[in-house]
């Protein structure tokens, strides 16, 4: 059995990890490959694994497992928002060199950061990730958040329906949290944050 393709990883520890070990009875194409195949897959560590036969002599059979590794985090960086905000979102992400950039990774980092606008006021934030291949490592990238957070959306105004026993104004003050805007809501944001509205 040999291993292609990849260039970070023990070639010895991908053979273990497919379970396939040299004098093994199998067929080919056969259910031990298609386990094989699987058992890497479950790695998270490639973008594409494919396992050829390369040969056929007298009864045995050589294996090739090609791999495409995915490409890990280089360095990252966000465009169009203000420096205090890029330092509170480094945290909130906690992105760390090296880590493997699967499609998870981008999808979950772009909804916390979603997540952090809206929680100030910005409703209809856009965030667009770019990947850039990094020259300086081999199969690395660099991520590049591109944001766009728009108008911050306010509460004009409040109206409540169907209260016959309690007043609009105790209904107004127990909001304390979740006001309109006006002279009242100089102190108190009057951007709607789900949590304290619920």
């Amino acid at each position: 059995i040999t291993v292609s393709g990849s260039e970070n990883l023990d070639k010895n520890v991908v053979i273990l990890l497919s379970g396939l070990t040299v004098g093994d009875k199998i067929t080919v194409p056969g259910d031990k490959l298609a386990k094989a195949i699987q058992a890497l897959w479950k790695q998270r560590l490639f973008s594409d694994i494919s396992i050829y036969v390369t040969e056929k002599q007298d009864g045995l059979v050589f294996l090739d497992i090609h791999l495409i590794e995915l490409p890990k985090l280089s360095k990252f960086y966000f465009t169009g928002i203000k420096k205090s905000w890029k330092d509170d979102l480094r945290e909130e992400l906690q992105l760390t060199r090296n880590s493997i950039v699967t499609e998870n990774l981008i999808i979950t980092s772009k909804n916390k950061i979603i997540k952090y606008f809206v929680e100030k006021g910005y409703r209809n934030v856009e965030v667009e990730v770019s990947q850039v291949p990094d020259s300086t490592f081999a199969n690395s990238i660099i991520l590049g958040y591109q944001i766009n957070i728009g108008e911050k959306i306010k509460i004009n105004e409040i109206n409540f329906h169907g209260n016959k026993n309690v007043s609009d104004e105790v209904l107004i003050k127990a909001m304390k949290e979740t006001r309109a805007k006006g002279i009242k809501a100089i102190f108190k944001p009057s951007k709607l944050r789900r949590p304290e509205y619920e």
